[in-house]
């Protein structure tokens, strides 16, 4: 049996792409993307700043660091998490179809 759903998981440094991955959707579920996304976004915090990030929401010295965003739940067409801040990953849920146009258009060579 074919895989028709895929994570896509993409990391950003400001709008410069540094990684990409695709992942079979049942290989890891949402709450598990969502801790992976927080542990690829933590390599680019000091020690103080994971901290401030895994302390209480109530605490004085909480930052919201490593907190998760998410976009587009059903019926919307992407639905995505985002961790990071200037430095970020996400990952979104993608057909095989919509992974496969976009390769097509990524290796059109530019005019």
């Amino acid at each position: 049996m074919a895989v028709d759903k895929f994570w896509k998981i993409v990391g950003y440094d400001g709008t410069h792409k540094l990684f990409e991955r695709v992942l079979p959707l049942g290989s890891l579920s949402e709450s598990e993307m969502t801790t992976l996304l927080q542990r690829l976004a933590a390599a680019h915090l000091g020690p103080d700043e994971i901290i401030n990030a895994s302390l209480r929401r109530s605490a004085k010295s909480y930052a919201p660091l490593l907190e998760p965003q998410q976009e587009g739940r059903p019926p919307a067409n992407r639905f995505s998490i985002t961790v990071g801040l200037s430095t970020n990953y996400v990952a979104g849920i993608w057909s095989a179809d919509e992974l496969e146009s976009e390769l097509a258009s990524e290796s059109k060579p530019e005019k």
